[in-house]
């Protein structure tokens, strides 16, 4: 089976690095370096390395030799294997069909339909699943993509007073299957209650707009993380602001006294790619007007602007991300589009 590594660096003069690669990965490890001179004079022989956890999951396929996952009607099972170590045991796992996200069921947990699941793994021990769901999108004839992706310590959130980061809790890995549509989606009652569980909607007059990328933006983009010149004709770029301040580094907002905050979110790079985005508060994805996911086809020279007000008035403590999947990876099969998750945000309260 292949295997993709993404790492995750901590050192003690530097901050958390995240690094992947490929969009059909099975294999996440965590590891910790520490040292207490300038770590760009040392050596790599100097280095003191921990490895602090380790995530693998996929496909269990059995004799289907083809490697793609088949629809034909009714629910849908996938086998699956998780296995993890140290901090990754404790991990969540989120579904998209097509960029949508998936509500789904574990069959040997015996439980009900819901965004994420929530696994407790022993240590470094492969564990079978069968996740369950029916479609929430599809018809015949259509070739779309399953993207499965965990979530480490899911449940994890800064209390702002003796955390303030998620540290290396929150961090995604996906795995994409292509799936051939057999038959038309089709939702059974259980999956349409939980497609309406959280009716309310967050989100207020959303829009989404395409705007020119403007070379004093490109120059932001490079000194918020990137030492060489991007090349956005094949690398994908995404930024979450809260309230006008880029959360590529904060990983808190202070909600305090506001009825909404302003939320916008831009895709760009790889002209053609088409991505879906989804917001999720608390693990659970936020709609407007019936839609959990948006669409941005991204194009050379300008980038994709998904903006909204957030109604606060009723949250305290809670996770906020942004999830970006791509939907046709299938037409760049040289390149490799990859799924984007931005830092998890915690609103809070300041307390008086």
């Amino acid at each position: 089976m292949k295997k993709i590594y993404l790492l995750i660096v901590s050192m003690i003069t530097c901050l958390c690095v995240l690094v992947g690669c490929g969009s059909q990965s099975e294999d996440f490890s965590f590891v910790e370096e520490e040292q207490s001179e300038n770590p760009f004079e040392q050596e790599d022989g100097n280095l003191n390395t921990t490895v602090m956890g380790t995530i693998s999951h996929g496909v269990l396929w059995g004799d289907n030799n083809t490697y793609c996952l088949t629809y034909g009607g009714g629910e849908m099972e996938i086998p699956y294997f998780v296995q993890g170590s140290g901090i990754a045991r404790n991990c969540g796992f989120l579904i998209f069909v097509d960029g949508v996200p998936q509500p789904y069921k574990v069959k040997e947990l015996d439980t009900a339909y819901q965004y994420m699941h929530l696994f407790e793994l022993e240590e470094d021990r492969e564990e079978a699943y069968t996740l369950q769901f029916t479609p929430v999108t599809g018809e015949t004839g259509n070739k779309l993509s399953v993207c499965i992706t965990s979530i480490t310590n899911p449940e994890f959130m800064p209390d702002m007073k003796d955390s303030v980061s998620y540290g290396h809790s929150h961090q995604a890995l996906e795995a994409v299957y292509p799936v051939l549509f057999q038959a038309d989606a089709g939702q059974d009652e259980a999956l349409s209650e939980a497609v309406n569980t959280n009716s309310r909607e967050y989100l207020r007059d959303l829009e989404m707009k395409e705007m020119e990328t403007d070379q004093d933006y490109i120059r932001e983009l490079e000194e918020e993380g990137h030492a060489g010149a991007m090349d956005l004709e094949k690398d994908v770029q995404t930024r979450l602001y809260i309230s006008e301040e880029s959360m590529l580094l904060p990983e808190a907002a202070d909600i305090t006294g506001k009825e909404t905050i302003h939320v916008r979110y831009i895709i760009l790079g790889h002209p053609g790619a088409e991505y879906k985005t989804a917001f999720y508060l608390n693990h659970e994805p936020l709609a407007y007007d019936g839609e959990k996911s948006f669409l941005s086809v991204l194009k050379s020279g300008q980038m994709g602007v998904i903006e909204f007000d957030l109604d606060t008035a009723d949250l305290e403590n809670t996770t906020f991300y942004a999830i970006s999947v791509p939907c046709n990876s299938a037409d760049y099969p040289n390149d490799v589009l990859m799924m984007y998750k931005s830092n998890s945000v915690v609103f809070y309260r300041e307390e008086k």
